[in-house]
């Protein structure tokens, strides 16, 4: 039987790089170090519900707007006129409210509004 002397280093210096003895504890903290990094991690990964998705549309849409088309159409479904570019809408008893080009639309009856 062999035996092999394991390297010794004072305490307070870092041991050589391929140090083979007692690994337990730098096992240990670089599995802190991970877990540390990992964690934030998953939680933004697998944190982002549909309830986020849609408060962060709602938050953009409100700082910046939405790039969107929108569409307004006759009684009988022909289209009158369409709009796209970024707006901010706000849609309140059938009514639709957006600025365009600096003047205030206020549309109301067959609309349609398209995220694009």
């Amino acid at each position: 039987m062999v035996s092999q002397t394991v390297p010794t280093y004072r305490e307070d210096e870092s041991p050589p790089r391929g140090y083979s003895g007692d690994t337990a504890e730098w096992v240990m903290k670089f599995a802190d170090w991970i877990l540390i990094c990992t964690i934030p991690v998953l939680l933004a990964v697998s944190g982002c519900t549909e309830k986020q998705r849609q408060e962060y549309s709602h938050w953009k849409s409100d700082l910046i707007g939405l790039k969107r088309r929108i569409s307004l159409y006759s009684a009988d479904g022909t289209p009158i006129k369409s709009w796209e570019g970024r707006y901010k809408v706000e849609i309140k008893d059938g009514v639709a409210r957006f600025i365009h080009d600096g003047k205030t639309i206020v549309i109301s009856g067959t609309f349609i509004v398209e995220e694009m």
